[in-house]
């Protein structure tokens, strides 16, 4: 019996001090998208190198302009100090001979909190570059989503608690930051903007009656919503309205978001007969008790900036969707 109390005492001690030891990080420093690479210049400018940089790169699908994926930061191991070590997203790759295999681990909050950090480690060169284009998609899934992660635990400390509680009605859950606010709310379709001077983020919800398994194509999706945008999504001009860019060869995906089968759809979005256009991304899944298609759908219009980071924003609220009865 007194093994058992000592083993649980040490037990409740270390899981204490582990706790605490993540109470006492420093919070992340840094802006999204940022992504400090740490790794020996030789490296660094040799194929390993070269293929982090590429994979880093890579250019955002459905962006009006070329924008990379990530913001690359080289530096060396001798000058990563604690300045660099709380960067909210770190890769640390080491090479040499004391390495016996190749490896590489996704950890959260080694050096400060909340973190995305990557160690990769291999005897050379060659394995290291195999290393590295082996792992190409968990590596930009690992930092895209701790991206949005953090985003989405903002949004849900500082959330519009209204527009949560008055979509329930259509069947959705979404969790929207302070700053948004319900423009149109009607039977089937809901308009939410955050406006300023300089750019404008929206976010539709709509829905209409599912057929098959026919209906998630890129195709069928985009003449749903460019008859919905039609109806409900006047420009400032007359015969003028939200549309679909259709010169554009959309980006497609499917996957399960909070365990419901979910078709996403990148594209870019114009004013027909107008000036104006952006990107926009929606989610697209089905309400099975009341046999409906449920589309949510974020879109950015900033002609002056960058849009990634923008569309980033409008994701993490997508992401929250779950569907509601």
């Amino acid at each position: 019996m007194k093994i058992l109390i000592l083993i649980v005492f040490i037990s409740i001690t270390l899981f204490s001090c582990d706790n605490t030891q993540k109470d006492l990080l420093l919070n992340v420093n840094g802006k999204p998208g940022e992504i400090v690479v740490v790794i020996e210049k030789n490296t660094w400018t040799m194929s390993p190198g070269k293929q982090l940089k590429r994979i880093l790169t890579t250019v955002q699908p459905a962006l009006p302009q070329d924008e990379p994926m990530f913001r690359v930061y080289h530096i060396e191991p001798s000058n990563f100090s604690v300045l660099f070590k709380s960067n909210r997203n770190i890769i640390y790759v080491e090479k040499g001979d004391f390495k016996d295999s190749a490896t590489i681990h996704l950890k959260y909050d080694v050096w400060a909190k909340p973190q995305a950090y990557i160690e990769i480690n291999a005897p050379s060169d060659s394995e290291l570059t195999t290393l590295i284009m082996n792992n190409e998609d968990k590596i930009i899934d690992f930092f895209i989503t701790s991206e949005r992660k953090r985003m989405q635990a903002t949004y849900n400390t500082f959330k519009e608690k209204e527009i949560t509680s008055k979509l329930l009605k259509h069947h959705v859950n979404l969790t929207f930051p302070k700053g948004y606010k319900i423009d149109v709310d009607s039977l089937g379709f809901v308009w939410i903007t955050s406006e300023t001077p300089n750019i404008s983020q929206g976010v539709f919800i709509y829905e209409y009656n599912y057929r098959d398994t026919n209906t998630f194509t890129a195709k069928y999706i985009i003449q749903k919503r460019d008859s919905i945008l039609k109806r409900f999504v006047p420009g400032q001009l007359p015969e003028t309205y939200m549309t679909t860019e259709h010169d554009y060869v959309p980006y497609v995906n499917e996957f399960f978001l909070n365990g419901t089968y979910t078709f996403e759809l990148r594209s870019l979005w114009k004013v027909q007969n107008d000036f104006m256009g952006g990107p926009f991304v929606s989610l697209s899944t089905v309400d099975e008790k009341r046999n409906k298609v449920i589309t949510v759908e974020g879109y950015v219009y900033a002609p002056k900036y960058d849009k990634l980071e923008y569309v980033r924003q409008i994701e993490a609220i997508l992401y929250t969707l779950e569907v509601v009865n």
